[in-house]
C-alpha cells in the first residue's frame, strides 16, 4: 500500500474515533500529534538504518503508551496521531502529555549505543459537552499547537496555551511587553548545572533568563533577546540579570561559580564594569563565582575596545568565558588577547562527537589548546553518557547538558541539588 493510502486510512480511523457514538460515555478526549525534529539531520549524523531502528523503537514506546487508553496512527515518517479516551479533565490531559513526552524522550539503546530523540508534541481536547470537530479542523489545531510546542522549554503543548509565537509572526507588541517585563514579575532565572568530571560533583551552574509574558506563556530568548539588543533594553534586562542572580546565589556558596551571559551590545559599554561593580557590592557576591560569558563573535566584531571592557570586568576579580567556541573565528591571535580563563566548546561538536571521528578529533584539539593557554574546558549539549566518558577521557574538566538536568527555576535547583548530594 502507497503511503499517501496507508496515511488516509489512518486519518479515518482517527476520524471515527472522533465520531464514534460512545463518544459521551467515556469523557474528554485527547488528540496528540507527535513529530520528531530533525529527521533529516539525524539521517546525515546516524545512518538511514539506524534512524529507522531508532523510528522503530519510538513506534513500539507509543504504542505501548496507548494501549488500553486509545489509538494511535503513523501518518508520516515520524508522525503520530493518537487519541487518548476517558480524560477526565485539562489537568489529566497535560499530566498524560508530559508523560508521554518524557517516555519518547528518555534515552534510545540502538546496537549497544545511546541515543536521544529531540520531539514536540502538539495536542487538542475535545470536550462530549460540543460536537465534536471535523477532521480539517482538528488537524488544524493540532499543527498550531505542534508550532507552538517546537518554541517551548516543555517541547509539548495544547491549541490555545498560545506559549509564543505563531509561524514566526509576533502577533503582539514584543518591545513594549518587554518594558513591563520585569515590573509585571515575569522574568525569571533558570539554572542549569555544571559538573567536574575528575569528582563527579557541582562545579556551579548557568544563569539563563526566561519570559512569560503573561497569557501568552513563554517567549524564547532567541526572539526577545535580538529585540532588545536594538534598543535600550538589553542594559536594563542586564542589570535586572546581574541583581536577580547575585541576589538569588549570594546566601548559596554551596553551589560554586554562576555562569551570566552578556550581551555582545554591552561589551562597547564601559558602563557596564560600573553596573557589574555595583550588583557585586549590593549583594556581597564574592566576584571569584562570577563568570560572564561572550561570544567568539561579540569579541571579534570590535576587538580592540572588547577587550579593554573584558580586562576592566576580570580586574573586578571575576572570570570571564568564551561562548560557542568553535562555531567563529576560532583563532590564536584574539585568544592571546582576552583575558578568559574559560572555553565553552559549542554542543555542535558534542552533539556528534561519538558517531562522528572528525567531531571528535576538533574537540580533543580544542581541550588540548585550552589547557596550553591555562583555560578550564566545558563541554556543553552533553546528553548521553557516552559522551561524558569520552570527554572525561580526553582531559575535559566541566560538561553541562540535558545528561545532568535541564535549565529549571530557583526552587526545583534546591530540589535537585538534594537529590544530586544524596546520589554522592
Amino acid at each position: 500500500m502507497s503511503l499517501d493510502r496507508c496515511r488516509s486510512a489512518a486519518l479515518q480511523r482517527i476520524e471515527a474515533q472522533l465520531t464514534e457514538a460512545s463518544w459521551e460515555e467515556e469523557g474528554i478526549r485527547a488528540v496528540l500529534l507527535v513529530g520528531v525534529n530533525r529527521l533529516r539531520q539525524l539521517n546525515l549524523s546516524h545512518g538511514y538504518r539506524r534512524v529507522d531502528r531508532l523510528l522503530e523503537a519510538l513506534a513500539q514506546r507509543v504504542e505501548g503508551f496507548v494501549s488500553g487508553k486509545g489509538i494511535a496512527e503513523r501518518i508520516g515518517n515520524a508522525d503520530y496521531l493518537i487519541v487518548l479516551q476517558g480524560i477526565r479533565n485539562p489537568g489529566h490531559a497535560r499530566l498524560a502529555l508530559a508523560r508521554l513526552h518524557a517516555l519518547l524522550s528518555a534515552v534510545y539503546a540502538i546496537d549497544g549505543e545511546t541515543h536521544h530523540l529531540s520531539l514536540a508534541i502538539g495536542a487538542a481536547l475535545f470536550d462530549p459537552a460540543q460536537a465534536p470537530a471535523d477532521l480539517e479542523s482538528c488537524l488544524r489545531r493540532l499543527e498550531r499547537a505542534l508550532l507552538n510546542a517546537r518554541q517551548t522549554p516543555e517541547g509539548y503543548a495544547f491549541d490555545g496555551d498560545r506559549q509564543t509565537v505563531e509561524e514566526g509572526i509576533i502577533d503582539w507588541d514584543l518591545e513594549h511587553d518587554l518594558r513591563q517585563a520585569a515590573d509585571r514579575g515575569q522574568l525569571a532565572m533558570y539554572y542549569q548545572p555544571q559538573q567536574r568530571l575528575d569528582d563527579g560533583r557541582l562545579h556551579g551552574v548557568e544563569a539563563l533568563i526566561r519570559w512569560r509574558n503573561g497569557a501568552q506563556g513563554f517567549v524564547r530568548p532567541d526572539l526577545f533577546i535580538p529585540i532588545a539588543e536594538r534598543s535600550t533594553l538589553i542594559e536594563e534586562i542586564t542589570t535586572w540579570t546581574l541583581n536577580a542572580v547575585m541576589r538569588e546565589m549570594a546566601s548559596r556558596n554551596g553551589i560554586g561559580h554562576v555562569s551570566i551571559n552578556l550581551s555582545a551590545q554591552l561589551l562597547q559599554r564601559q558602563d557596564i564594569v560600573d553596573d557589574v561593580r555595583a550588583a557585586l557590592a549590593i549583594w556581597g557576591f564574592d566576584p571569584a563565582r562570577l563568570v560572564l560569558e561572550v561570544t567568539e563573535s561579540a569579541v571579534i566584531s570590535r576587538l580592540d575596545q572588547a577587550v579593554d571592557t573584558l580586562q576592566a570586568l576580570r580586574e573586578l576579580g571575576i572570570g570571564l568565558s568564551i561562548d560557542d567556541f568553535g562555531t567563529g573565528y576560532s583563532t590564536m591571535t584574539y585568544l592571546r588577547r582576552i583575558p578568559a580563563c574559560e572555553l565553552k566548546i559549542d554542543r555542535s561538536f558534542i552533539a556528534n562527537m561519538t558517531g562522528q571521528t572528525m567531531d571528535a578529533h576538533i574537540v580533543k584539539s580544542l581541550i588540548l589548546m585550552a589547557r596550553g593557554l591555562q583555560m578550564r574546558v566545558v563541554a556543553e549539549g552533553v546528553e548521553d553518557e557516552e559522551t561524558r566518558a569520552l570527554l572525561r577521557d580526553m582531559g575535559c574538566e566541566l560538561i553541562q547538558g540535558y545528561l545532568l538536568a535541564r535549565p529549571m527555576p530557583l526552587a526545583e535547583l534546591d530540589g535537585w541539588l538534594e537529590d544530586a548530594s544524596g546520589r554522592q
